[in-house]
């Protein structure tokens, strides 16, 4: 696995990893859709919804909370929890932490949308044939849109949330990554202290030099059978949305 996404998505045992593997223990998450060909099952979830896997995510991190009290009983921290299909329950999500604060990257799907397809072939490639990657393509276009767009009408829906919500550039957070960190501590009032942005820099350098020796990921939206014109076109509420929020 690590092979396989080398370059793509650096996964290492002394690394963060996502929080999608608790959910994926509840067999009702969005991350199947990704990692297969499963249609009829994206169908049952839409209709069932994740409120399941949310009450087993919340028990799992209280049970985190509990170790880490144990271990540092004086200390209080956030859990900065990471993953893209939280943005296909934010209604369960919510209701499960309604103290959660959020913080959104903003990418071009034109940009994006060719490198996920390649991320989602290699994952596939772990357990099934290879399908046609114009089928892929497209299967994964209508899949990523519907999520974006339909997080951006909840988010449209509940202004009392705006409070809750950073947004940032993709772009920026490449060029500027402690910027945008002291940006983010700001809106939300918390102390950076300069540790953590020791820490913080010492990561980045880090992540420079592995870089350095890592195979480039090369991918094409045409390489998936889309087209920018397509992919503007499927993306057009999320796009209609990040632009007046300044993100892309």
């Amino acid at each position: 696995m690590v092979d396989t996404l080398a370059g793509v998505h650096r996964t290492d045992i002394d690394e963060p990893e996502e929080d999608l593997w608790i959910l994926w223990l509840t067999f009702s998450t969005w991350i199947f859709s990704a990692a297969y060909h499963v249609p009829n099952y994206g169908r049952w979830l839409a209709e069932t919804e994740s409120r399941n896997a949310y009450a087993h995510h919340q028990r799992v991190m209280q049970h985190f909370n509990w170790q880490r009290r144990k271990r540092e009983p004086r200390g209080q921290r956030h859990w900065l929890l990471k993953m893209p299909f939280h943005l296909m329950e934010l209604e369960a999500l919510v209701e499960t932490y309604p103290d959660a604060v959020f913080i959104q990257t903003h990418r071009d799907p034109v940009e994006f949308m060719g490198s996920w397809n390649s991320i989602v072939e290699r994952i596939r490639g772990f357990s099934a044939e290879r399908r046609p990657p114009h089928e892929t393509g497209h299967e994964q276009l209508a899949f990523m849109s519907g999520m974006l767009n339909d997080a951006m009408r909840f988010r449209a829906s509940r202004p009392a949330l705006d409070a809750r919500w950073v947004d940032v550039s993709y772009a920026d957070l490449v060029d500027e990554p402690m910027a945008v960190v002291r940006d983010i501590y700001a809106r939300f009032d918390w102390s950076l202290m300069p540790m953590a942005v020791d820490e913080m820099q010492q990561w980045l350098t880090l992540q420079e030099e592995q870089r350095r020796h890592e195979p480039q990921h090369e991918y094409g939206l045409e390489d998936y059978g889309l087209t920018p014109e397509s992919v503007n076109d499927a993306f057009a509420p999320y796009l209609d949305f990040a632009a007046t929020r300044g993100c892309l």
